[in-house]
């Protein structure tokens, strides 16, 4: 336990001050290092495009008459080294430390053992010519940029102690085809697979509470997405313009979706809000701007009854919708919320709706009856403004609907 106290302790401190670039202690078999403590090194550089072809890191290294153990990658030590092929790491190597292969555009294969426990910011970033990358079951964390531009990299296996993938992690991995989130994985960052254009799938691992903002933007080849069921938050614009994405199915675990989430995917044709739902954007009682706008394959959306407020453009020119059924939970909708739905037909409007924003069903030109509950108490500006098909209104409402 002492050992394993101090090694974390060294590991620490590797990651907040960092290892010098281009600086080193000593050289074995064309390999430098840098003494961290009385018994470890990490793993540095001579200069910039130091190394070259297959490199082999040992477990274990000795000079001037002691013997280190290997437990570093240090920052930058393989940075920019155009020639590096393949790298094997010793089972001694615990953390790979911030840009470690940065813009290693030659190197084709990694191993990673399982005692690494942590791949630091932009570690592989740029490494375009890697092809697979298969992370040890004892990383925890994938930090921010870690394979980042890594447009040749077509699979990914992430170990079953993963806990957190970092922001920009997988950021433009254009060749990436599909990648399973395993349960042990809690938290997906900022942008994490952010034009992933060519990801056809992803699962979403039952241990995931938070996807981050824009985490699968311009993932243009998406078509399919499960997502477990203890995602409690899917950030703003999460899935931005995903054109394939044909359906989702949000579960009940989640309470909060951000703006913009689904707009502009075209092709999705049904969405599931789960029951326990109430924030569609920035605070916990909205269905936030722009949601689902511009999805114009979208025909049907089923939304959960613990949604309280349907937030501006959430579905704006969704022109496929035909129908849409506003639960009683819902005391919001917003400016513009079915603008330009020109296929919506009819709607009913729930009992405890109290505002219908400004031209919130403006342009939906195909609409012919719509029910009003008698507890509105506003209808903003041209609400039903070119609703020219419109042949019933019911209202129980005081306020009159301003049609345009």
């Amino acid at each position: 336990m002492k050992q394993l106290i101090q090694k974390l302790l060294i590991l620490v401190a590797g990651l907040s001050v960092g290892i010098n670039a281009f600086a080193y202690d000593f050289e074995v078999d064309g390999i430098y290092y840098d003494i961290i403590s009385s018994t470890d090194v990490a793993v540095t550089s001579e200069k910039e495009n130091s190394y070259s072809g297959n490199v082999v890191i040992p477990e274990q290294v000795t000079y001037g008459g002691n013997t280190y153990s290997v437990i570093l990658i240090g920052e930058h030590a393989f940075y920019w080294c155009e020639n590096l092929t393949s790298v094997t790491m010793g089972n001694s190597v615990i953390s790979i430390n911030v840009s470690a292969f940065e813009f290693c555009t030659a190197l084709t294969s990694v191993t990673i053992p399982d005692s690494v426990t942590f791949i630091g910011e932009n570690a592989f970033y740029g490494c375009t010519g890697l092809t697979s990358v298969t992370i040890g079951e004892s990383v925890t964390t994938i930090g921010n940029f870690a394979f980042g531009s890594c447009t040749g990299l077509t699979s990914v296996t992430i170990g079953e102690s993963v806990t957190l993938i970092g922001d920009y992690a997988f950021y433009y991995c254009s060749d990436l085809t599909s990648v399973t989130i395993p349960d042990s994985v809690t938290l997906i960052g900022d942008s994490a697979f952010y034009r992933c254009s060519a990801l056809t799938s992803v699962t979403i691992g039952n241990s995931v509470t938070s996807i981050g903002d824009y985490a699968f933007r311009y993932c243009d080849a998406l078509t399919s997405v499960t997502i477990g069921e203890r995602v409690t938050s899917i950030g703003n614009f999460a899935f931005w313009y995903c054109k394939s994405l044909i359906s989702v199915t949000i579960p009940d675990s989640v309470t909060s979706i951000g703006d913009y989430v689904f707009n502009g995917c075209t092709g999705l044709t049904s969405v599931t809000i789960g029951e326990s739902v109430t924030s569609i954007g920035e605070d916990v009682t909205s269905i936030g701007e722009a949601a689902f706008r511009g999805c114009t394959g979208l025909t049907s959306v089923t939304i959960g009854e613990s949604v309280t407020s349907i937030g501006d453009w959430a579905f704006y020119g969704c022109s496929a919708l035909t129908s849409v059924t506003i639960p009683d939970s819902v005391i919001l909708i917003g400016d513009s919320a079915f603008g330009g739905c020109d296929r919506l037909t009819s709607v009913t409007i729930g009992e405890s709706v109290t505002s219908i924003g400004d031209y919130a069903f403006s342009e939906c030109t195909g609409l012919t009856s719509v029910t009003i509950g008698e507890s509105v108490t506003s209808i903003g500006d041209l609400a039903f403004r070119f609703c020219s098909a419109m042949t019933r209104l019911e209202s129980r409402a005081e306020v009159p609907p301003a049609c345009g």
